[in-house]
């Protein structure tokens, strides 16, 4: 039976007014997003200011504004900011039962957690860390020196084993046994650092994204009973790993308290402090088994992964920076009398030149998240001279700031010296206050990092026991970071610009000139043809060539594998160059060897000497050698003779 016409029309109207109220929706909100809300006067991208969409720039989402100045940070995390945590940090916790002192957004219940948390942090617990410290940073030790001899090791990837050394340490810490990552035997942990990175990478964009309210809305609704379930493997095994180290644990620390054992014949690690944590308020346990089941855990999540940041950037710096790797080197082996002497004490922290580098490692390579949302109270705030009312998200941009160079000058050189006042080196009291304004590794206020202490011990005694009982250097065949030569080595804001312009015509050339010598080798008909062919050449190897390439990189050296290749375009360039070229009116294609009787050998040979030379001093220079060094000078000389000896 046919549903009357009127169905339709009253459906079609229906249809019509939806459709027209939501444009009317968008439009409008758009208009107060851009012209009336209290947020318009900031700068920030259209789309970012009219959606939830993420942005960059100062404003970043409809709701939310980001700074980057050294000023702002009292109003956004100090003691007295009229702010709490977003629901930033409600999208992590493993289940409702799992919230731990991060996770925790509500202020007076965080204020009360945070108390709880740093009587376990205190300097007896620091100290009682420090033989787990030492026992796995000399057993690293022992495993990166596997040569057997004074010679150089084979060459290491540091993300991996600084990851190994301090999962380990934490674990260590926090459940009463290692992991055993950092041993070359296999087992199910080896690929926990990369999956809880793989996680964090899932989830970070969700607390930046417009889906963030439904979310923490549907987490105890269900979704994280799916989570769970659609978790890999691995995800499993960790966290039955902490359950059970947990549930152990907590047995011993119960038995150790029903037989009243002495504390020097007990386990004292981070965790035998949060079991026998005490709640001021009551005296009683200021953790359930879910509480200490969730901190626990916090130690592993929120330390290893920042720390082994910080330890990994630190190594890929220095070994770069030859002036100060040897700088650094002479400070501890001149500090110390030998490696054992490194521990936590007056000795170790005045080395300030080890720390200096390490800060300058965390400001150029800062770790967490990209910035630490909060979000005003009722009453609104003032930041930096601007009103920002209730219900704002805000924050500070981490990675532009400590890239700033309003406040460091030149951010893009690694230059420990800007933190230590020394007239030598022009940097004055003003200088090192203006940085360290700046700089917040471990962020400020009632949320900071509650183990900064420890974390800072771990990394200056693997710091320094490390490079007391061996030579680093950043392996021959190795390029990342020295991004063509002279701009990895550069030591100054201007040598970057001048080395980025010499790579930009680099490969601009590379790019431009195989489509203008097509057409002096083609006919013009079949010009489009091998445009196209190019192009895809273009295209496959921007994709594979990187992949291939790295892949290779861990078997060979770069220059040794490269090699069979040119060799192998040479000879097709030789085969199908047209015989007639340049004169591409010839049909004939087959090999003319009296054509190579043409070539200029002596200014090619110069040519690719020339290049060559340069080419390697740019490659050493503030790498391997410092730019002053007599091979790096020598190098440029040869290529500058070669030049009038070509023309």
């Amino acid at each position: 039976m046919e549903l009357p016409i009127s169905f339709f029309q009253i459906l079609d109207h229906w249809l019509l007014i939806s459709f027209t109220s939501i444009i009317c929706y968008f439009i409008s909100s758009a208009i107060y997003n851009l012209y009336f809300s209290p947020l318009a006067k900031f700068p920030g991208p259209f789309w970012a200011k009219i959606s939830g969409l993420p942005s960059c720039t100062f404003r970043f989402r409809h709701n939310g504004v980001l700074f980057a100045s050294p000023t702002a940070y009292p109003s956004i995390y100090g003691t007295r900011a009229n702010v709490k945590r977003g629901k930033f940090y409600e999208v992590w916790p493993r289940n409702p039962q799992n919230h731990n002192t991060l996770s925790t957004t509500d202020r007076m219940v965080h204020a009360r957690k945070r108390r709880i948390l740093n009587s376990v942090f205190s300097e007896k617990a620091v100290r009682s860390a420090e033989s787990f410290i030492i026992k796995h940073v000399d057993r690293w030790n022992q495993i990166l020196d596997d040569s057997g001899s004074n010679d150089w090791t084979e060459s290491k990837n540091m993300t991996i084993q600084t990851e190994s050394l301090v999962f380990d340490i934490m674990g260590d810490l926090a459940f009463g046994r290692s992991f055993e990552i950092k041993e070359k035997a296999e087992n199910q942990f080896k690929v926990i650092p990369h999956t809880i990175a793989s996680y964090m990478q899932f989830m970070y964009p969700i607390t930046q994204s417009p889906m963030l309210d439904t979310w923490v809305w549907l987490k105890p609704r269900g979704l994280d009973t799916i989570l769970d379930k659609l978790s890999p493997k691995e995800v499993k095994d960790y966290y039955a790993f902490v359950d059970a180290s947990v549930l152990e644990r907590t047995k011993q620390e119960e038995e150790a308290l029903r037989k009243k054992t002495e504390e020097n014949d007990i386990r004292t690690d981070m965790f035998h402090y949060l079991f026998n944590a005490k709640n001021p308020e009551t005296g009683k346990p200021a953790y359930s088994p879910d509480e200490l089941n969730a901190e626990a855990n916090l130690l592993i999540i929120a330390g290893a992964d920042t720390t082994s940041i910080a330890l990994c950037s630190f190594f890929f710096y220095i070994s770069r920076n030859p002036q100060a790797y040897h700088k650094l080197v002479h400070e501890i082996r001149q500090t110390f009398n030998s490696a054992d002497e490194i521990q936590g004490g007056m000795k170790l922290w005045s080395c300030t030149y080890m720390r200096a580098c390490l800060d300058e490692a965390m400001r150029m390579t800062p770790a967490g998240p990209s910035e630490l949302i909060r979000q005003v109270l009722p009453g609104g705030t003032d930041i930096d001279g601007h009103f920002i009312p209730e219900g704002v998200m805000v924050g500070i941009a981490h990675w532009a700031i400590l890239h700033s160079e309003d406040v460091f000058g030149d951010p893009s050189v690694y230059r420990p010296e800007r933190w230590i006042v020394d007239d030598t080196t022009g940097v004055t009291t003003e200088d090192v206050a203006l940085a360290q304004s700046a700089f917040q590794p471990f962020s400020m206020g009632q949320g900071n990092c509650v183990g900064q202490k420890l974390a800072m011990l771990e990394l200056l005694i693997t710091i320094g026991r490390t490079l007391y009982r061996m030579d680093i250097r950043m392996a021959p065949d190795d390029s990342l970071g020295t991004a063509s030569g002279g701009c990895g080595g550069a030591q100054t804001t201007n040598q970057l610009i001048v080395f980025r312009v010499f790579q930009g015509l680099g490969g601009s050339g590379l790019l431009a000139l195989p489509f203008a010598i097509i057409p002096e080798m083609v006919e013009t008909r079949r010009y489009p043809l091998y445009v196209s062919f190019t192009a895809l050449a273009f295209v496959l190897g921007f994709l594979f060539g990187p992949l291939f390439g790295g892949e290779e990189g861990h078997k060979v050296k770069l220059n040794t594998s490269s090699l069979p290749i040119a060799v192998m375009n040479l000879a097709l360039l030789i085969i199908f160059i047209p015989a007639g070229f340049p004169n591409i009116k010839s049909k004939q294609r087959t090999i003319q060897f009296k054509k190579l009787k043409e070539i200029d050998y002596i200014r090619s040979t110069l040519v690719f000497t020339t290049s060559g030379l340069i080419v390697s001093a740019l490659q050493e220079a503030g790498t391997a050698y410092a730019w002053s060094s007599a091979l790096v000078i020598a190098l440029f000389i040869l290529a500058g003779l070669c030049i009038p000896i070509f023309l």
